[in-house]
Parts: C-alpha cells; structure tokens; sequence
C-alpha cells in the first residue's frame, strides 16, 4: 500500500515538472522507490551471567514493544508482542521489511505498554515519530512485578541489492533495565541474636529517564559495560572509576532523597546467620563534592548504625549493587560488589517459538 501511494505521488510530480518546464524537451525519469529489506535480529536483554544467581521473574520481558522508524520520523513498523504471562530474556529470528537505503531509528520498550503516560510509543505506522518525547519519558514509580526496559539502536540500512538475498542480519541487540537492583546481605556478626528495623539507602533518585541519557551512543555504553566491568576494569591506572561509568544523566526534575526498606517489621536475625533483602531503586547520581557517595543505615536492637558504602561511586541502570554488611558489636562493616549485567545470546526457551514472527512483516499504513 505504502508503494502505491509513492507511485501516485510519484507521478504527479512528474506530471506537475513537466507543466511547469515546458521549454524542456528531455524525458523525465521517475526514480522508482528503493526495494525493500529484510532486517533479522534477536531482542535480548543484557543479562547477568557474572554468577550462578538466576533472574526474577520481574527482571524479565513479559511483553515487548519493536518500533521501527525511517529516515523521515515516519513509523515504518510498530509491533507488539505479549509473552501471556510469562517472564523472556530473549527472542529470535525477528524479521521486518523495511526500505533500503536509508537510516532507522530502532525501539525496542518491555514492560511499559500499560503505562498510560508512555502513550507516544505507540503512534501507529505511518505517523510521525515524536523522538524527542519518546527520548524524554520519566519513570517515577518503579512496577515490582515487571521492570521498566528500553533501548535505541541506529541503523544505517543500505541499497536491499548490496545484501545477499536481500537479508540484513543485525545479530544480538540489547534491551537495559531502567534500573538497578540492590541486594543487602546482612550477616550477624555479635555473640548474641539482633533484630533488624528500618533499613535506609542515601541518597537515591526518586525518577530516572525510560530510555539511556548517556554522551556516547547506547550501543557503544552497553558493549563498554559488558566487555570492561566484565573484565574487571572499573578504575583506571588511579583507582578512579572509568568515566564512561559516570557518563549519565537524569532528568532535571530528579530529587535526591533517603529511601526507607524494611520499615514495617523488624527482622530477627540469630549469632552468625544472614538475613537478605532485595530491592530495586532509580538510576541515581547522589554527587557530593565531585564525586558519587551513598550511605547506608540501619536500626539494630533500636539503635540506628550507619556507614559509608565503599566503592559504589556510581549508580546506573542495569546495575546489581551488593551491598555486604557485618553487624559488629559496636559498628558496622559494609562490602560492595557491583555486579553489571552481562549481555549474553540465550537459546529459545520451551514454547517460545509460538511468540516469533513467522514471516518478515511488511509496513502497512492503518
């Protein structure tokens, strides 16, 4: 249909140059529009695969929005495909038509279909794309149930006859949580058994961006998270935090506040054994001075205890913190691990296949 009305348009060009260039006798020649091509990829999440700890079921796709958009803002396609319930990390062989040479922005949303506020990302094929409205969604509250997850590729697609069979294979491509988790580990280090109250994190962002707001390409900042932190390259040469891993931003409306875990009842916790608690929080930049610093507290037996997080100088998305800390007899002691999601090609899972497309999809204008 869309081919159609190019011809149409076309046409009347044509005819409207001739009208108005009498005195030029050569033929005109219409340029056909460029064929189409078969874009194939796997949508994955970046997934941790630094230890045997298993994803929730929360930390999963249970839906996923892929929107195409043309060199021109104009939807090419918007697609999307509900897992009935169940939580996925990957999803392959997806396949869209769409024309060549020209350059796509590509939309990959989980989890953020019901949010009513995020409206924009569903504008159907053949509108306007509104990317700075899209780029500019905030996240406030945080769903428990399924995690806010988005990203954006660019792709420069060329003439379909420079792919063999017409077939662009893009490989793996990255959604990122718009979070990160946290995990306390509390572990009782007295000769007699406590009881843990109110924990609280300072300080934490009360919203975050949906989509990264980093200097570099996203492309380029997930694949430094993965092949860098991965290989233990956090700091450079003078034990400072690479710069790429600050290189982030929230919106300006963003507040920095204490935020309170565990405050309804306290937990009993016997000499030598260790409670865990786990959460997710925003993407934070808590800057004191011209760094990053967060604190922990904690009500112990009554009395609140507190400590400087060592080493957590950033907070951003997609991010596990775990925060290790000994309950001494007069003080606390606190070990920060900060675990990345690593990026990794799952195989489909038992009954997945029945999610995929079964043929490349064509752009239809509704």
């Amino acid at each position: 249909m869309r081919t159609f009305i190019v011809h149409i348009l076309s046409a009347f060009v044509a005819v409207m140059l001739v009208a108005s260039c009498d005195t030029n006798n050569e033929p005109i020649v219409v340029q056909e529009p460029t064929g189409k091509v078969e874009m194939v990829f796997t949508a994955a999440l970046a997934n941790a695969v630094v230890s045997s700890r298993s994803l929730t079921d929360a930390e999963k796709m249970h839906n996923l929005r892929v929107v195409i958009v043309d060199g021109n803002g104009v939807v090419e396609h918007n697609d999307f495909i509900d897992f009935g319930g169940y939580g996925k990390e990957s999803l392959k062989s997806m396949r869209y038509k769409v024309k060549g040479n020209d350059t796509k922005s590509l939309y990959f949303f989980a989890n953020v279909d019901d949010m009513s506020a995020f409206n924009c990302i569903k504008t159907p094929v053949g509108s306007n794309w509104d990317a700075d409205a899209v780029n500019n969604l905030v996240l406030t509250d945080i769903p428990t149930d399924a995690l806010p997850m988005a990203t954006q590729y660019t792709i420069e697609v060329k003439n379909a006859d420079e792919y063999p069979g017409r077939v662009n294979y893009l490989g793996s491509l990255y959604l990122v949580r718009s979070e990160c988790k946290v995990t306390l580990n509390v572990t009782n280090k007295r000769t007699k058994n406590v009881s843990l109250g109110e924990v609280t994190i300072s300080d934490l962002s009360d919203q975050s961006y949906l989509i990264p707001h980093v200097e570099s390409s996203i492309p380029d900042w997930i694949n430094k998270m993965v092949t860098e932190i991965d290989n233990g390259e956090d700091e450079d040469e003078t034990n400072n935090f690479l710069s790429w891993i600050k290189d982030y931003d929230l919106p300006v409306s963003a507040t920095h506040n204490p935020k309170i875990f565990n405050s309804i009842t306290a937990v009993p916790i016997p000499v030598g054994e260790t409670v865990t608690k786990e959460f997710y929080a925003h993407e934070s930049k808590n800057i004191v001075g011209s760094e990053q610093v967060y604190s922990v507290s904690m009500v112990v037996d009554g009395i609140t205890m507190d400590d400087v997080l060592p080493h957590l100088k950033s907070m951003f998305r997609n991010t596990h913190a775990i925060i290790n800390i000994n309950v001494n007899e007069t003080d606390l002691t606190c070990v920060v691990e900060l675990v990345p999601y690593i990026g990794v090609v799952l195989e489909p899972e038992f009954g997945f296949d029945e999610y995929k497309p079964a043929t490349p999809k064509e752009p239809t204008i509704n």
